[in-house]
């Protein structure tokens, strides 16, 4: 029964999740005032510029969820002040296009986020040739050995020497968040294909850069293309969306939603080190789309000491966030 609410809930029409950020795209200037494109940055075409969305200004511009933006600041600010974290960034947009962000332009290493990027990969070849999905892949010895092990990141569930379809080890990666999986499609994906998707958003990719940082403003611009189908077809966007809406990571937003709530989200996990290697701190973060009365995006990443209390953040953000639009 549950698993049908949440169907429902996803095949919502995809709607007004619009993008903003002057770091994704050369954006135009249109006759709306402060309302602007955001097109796909592209060189393979010649004679179309697909528009992926529009940016609309921030909700305080305007009056709307000022409110909610007082209440968001405040409670980043009790969480700081009592130690729970040392850094909080929050990035919510509403169905209607209006965004409002504290600290949103903070940067945080992305960790297991990006593997939605890897998953958009695979369905943006699948949507030309869907025979892709049923390729097989063996985990090797020499893919194992570039898994590493977190807390939540539990060593792999895949057996080593078997061969497994690309589209289930995306399950795997996505719902598990196994990293076994995700390096065995790494291992067969061009390059060259995730820097694409990076270009075409306009977006700084990792480029094997373990420094690699982002911000919660940027990274929901992944969520956002995908609610609103505008790189990926309506069918993979949906599949996509479906996976994440499996993640089996219950500790930071869903904690803070009614139980029963229907959310796509894709969480990640970052170990702090010193020069000498000892662990001094942790990032945590969970990002995602929020099905309700009213429909919303929210992300929010955290560093800190201790990843218990940075579960309690974001599921304190979550849920004063339903709770105002709810």
């Amino acid at each position: 029964m549950a698993g049908a609410v949440i169907a429902a809930a996803l095949i919502a029409a995809f709607g007004s999740f619009l993008v903003t950020s002057s770091h994704y795209q050369k954006k135009e200037d249109r006759a709306f005032g402060e309302i602007k494109s955001i097109r796909e940055n592209n060189s393979r075409y010649h004679y179309i510029n697909p528009l992926l969305a529009y940016d609309l200004p921030e909700s305080q511009d305007l009056g709307e969820y000022s409110e909610l933006h007082k209440k968001l600041t405040d409670l980043v600010e009790d969480e700081k002040s009592s130690g729970k974290a040392d850094d909080i960034s929050v990035y919510f947009r509403g169905n209607q296009g209006r965004w409002l962000g504290v600290n949103e332009n903070e940067r945080y290493y992305p960790a297991s986020l990006l593997k939605v990027v890897v998953m958009m990969a695979y369905y943006d070849q699948a949507q030309s040739d869907p025979s892709i999905l049923g390729r097989a892949i063996i985990y090797s010895p020499q893919i194992q050995s570039q898994v590493v092990d977190s807390e939540f990141n539990t060593p792999s569930s895949l057996k080593l020497n078997i061969s497994y379809k690309v589209d289930d080890l995306i399950r795997y990666m996505i719902v598990d968040s196994d990293n076994g999986a995700t390096y065995t499609l790494l291992d067969s994906l061009n390059d060259n294909k995730l820097d694409q998707i990076y270009s075409d958003f306009g977006l700084q990719g990792p480029n094997d850069n373990s420094a690699y940082e982002i911000s919660t403003r940027n990274y929901s611009l992944f969520f956002r293309i995908l609610y609103n189908a505008t790189y990926l077809n309506r069918e993979f966007s949906e599949k996509a969306l479906s996976l994440l809406s499996q993640t089996k990571f219950k500790d930071g937003l869903l904690a803070g939603l009614p139980s029963g709530t229907a959310v796509a989200h894709k969480f990640g996990e970052h170990v702090l080190n010193d020069d000498k290697g000892n662990q001094i701190g942790v990032e945590l973060h969970d990002c995602g789309l929020v099905y309700g009365r009213q429909n919303y995006l929210l992300c929010v990443m955290t560093r800190g000491k201790n990843v218990d209390e940075l579960k309690n953040v974001i599921k304190d953000i979550s849920a004063l966030v339903y709770n105002e639009n709810n």
